[in-house]
């Protein structure tokens, strides 16, 4: 398993070209060696940070813990980087929490805040979907998301925006960021498919622990499911 995440990792992208969350947040951890302040929201990326940055110093994951409580991850960053004003500070967000306080860029501007922000864009609930993926027959009822142009909301409040696509301009981008004074956005178009495991379903236990992606069912097995629910339905 650990030499088939390493590769994964190394690969950068999804089947659909799009960039792996895990690795942008490898990427950054690597870059600033562990020693960075990361304030995550709630969802997958929740996961991938305490999993995938190599912490280094104490006191330096802020977290809402079980608490669910999406759209924290700005406003606490804030709070973070005025307690900690010498130290580097990372808001790491899904597309759908970032909207949920995107408002306190303004409180950003007010202050002259240097938190650097990076949304992971998947274009869904991920932590929702892969839910879905595991125990509802990937039925995305209610999950995908449509969001805004984030270039242009943080440009209103004066804080500069990049978008990253390709593999090749994570590290660039993410150096951009470091070397910047001041407020920045970090947009990265990651693959809605990621799941991050290990996941122990609601209600299990260790014995339960999910460690492998669930395999695509075919058409002809959802028929046959389907067949015999509609079997069980007229006996």
């Amino acid at each position: 398993m650990a030499g088939d995440l390493k590769e994964e990792i190394e690969k950068g992208v999804g089947e659909d070209g799009k960039l792996l969350m895990k690795t942008v947040i490898s990427k950054l951890s690597d870059l600033t060696e562990g020693k960075d302040l990361i304030v995550p929201d709630v969802g997958q990326h929740q996961m991938m940070a305490s999993r995938f940055y190599n912490f280094q110093t104490e006191n330096s994951f802020f977290v809402s813990g079980g608490a669910g409580t999406m759209g924290c991850s700005l406003p606490m960053a804030i709070g973070v980087k005025m307690a900690r004003p010498d130290e580097r500070v990372w808001s790491i967000s899904g597309d759908g929490g970032f909207q949920m306080n995107v408002q306190e860029l303004g409180t950003i501007m007010e202050h002259d805040l240097d938190v650097k922000i990076i949304i992971l864009n998947n274009g869904y609930l991920g932590m929702v979907r892969q839910w879905q993926t595991f125990f509802f027959d990937a039925c995305y009822a209610g999950t995908p998301m449509q969001s805004p142009d984030f270039g242009l909301i943080a440009n209103a409040y004066g804080i500069p925006h990049r978008k990253v696509e390709k593999l090749a301009d994570v590290v660039p981008a993410l150096q951009e960021a470091i070397d910047h004074k001041g407020a920045m956005v970090l947009e990265f178009i990651c693959d809605p498919a990621e799941v991050i495991l290990p996941m122990i379903p609601s209600g299990g236990g260790f014995e339960d622990m999910l460690v492998k992606h669930p395999k695509k069912k075919s058409n002809t097995q959802k028929k046959e499911k389907s067949s015999k629910a509609d079997q069980g339905e007229t006996a």
